[in-house]
C-alpha cells in the first residue's frame, strides 16, 4: 500500500472511531446525537467541532463509495464524481438555499419531534436534491448567484 492509501485508510478509520465516540457520548449523556441547533453532540448552527469531524468523515466515505461504484462501471461510463462539480462550484448558493429551506421547514414544523429514521430520510433527500438543482441553476442563473455577484465585484475591483 502506498503512502496515500495508508493515509486515506487511517483518516477513515479515525473518522469512524470519532463518529462512534459521538454516538457513545450522546447515549451516555442522554442528549440527542444531532440537531440543527440547541443541546446535542452534533449541531449545525453553530457548527460544533464534532459536527465538522463527522461531516468530513461522511464526505470522505461518500467519495470513496462513488469512486468504487464508478470504477465498477468501467472506464467508458459517465463520471459520477463530475455530477457533483456544479454543486461544488455553486457551494455558496447551495449553502444559502439550504438555510432558507431549513428555516422555512423549522418555521412550518414548529419544533415537533422527528424520528431518527425520518430525520435521516429528510437529510438525504434534501442533500441529494441540491446536486441537480445546482447543475440547473448554474446553467441558467449563475450570474444571479452569490458566486456570480462575487465574480462581478472582483472583476470590477481588479480593473
Amino acid at each position: 500500500m502506498d503512502d496515500n492509501g495508508f493515509r486515506a485508510k487511517a483518516s477513515v478509520t479515525l473518522g469512524l472511531l470519532f463518529t462512534l465516540a459521538t454516538f457513545a457520548q450522546s447515549w451516555s449523556e442522554g442528549i440527542p446525537w444531532a440537531l440543527t441547533e440547541g443541546e446535542a453532540v452534533l449541531t449545525f448552527f453553530p457548527a460544533s467541532t464534532a459536527f465538522i469531524g463527522v461531516s468530513m468523515t461522511i464526505v470522505v466515505l461518500v467519495k470513496i463509495a462513488l469512486s468504487k461504484l464508478e470504477m465498477s462501471f468501467g472506464p467508458e461510463s459517465p463520471s459520477l464524481m463530475e455530477k457533483l462539480d456544479s454543486a461544488g462550484r455553486m457551494s455558496l448558493t447551495v449553502y444559502v438555499g439550504h438555510f432558507a429551506l431549513l428555516g422555512a421547514f423549522v418555521g412550518i414544523y414548529k419544533g415537533g419531534v422527528i424520528t431518527l429514521t425520518g430525520s435521516l430520510a429528510i437529510t438525504l433527500i434534501h442533500t441529494l436534491a441540491w446536486v441537480p438543482l445546482a447543475s440547473y441553476y448554474e446553467g441558467r442563473f449563475a450570474h444571479l448567484s452569490p458566486e456570480g455577484m462575487i465574480r462581478g465585484i472582483n472583476s470590477r475591483l481588479s480593473k
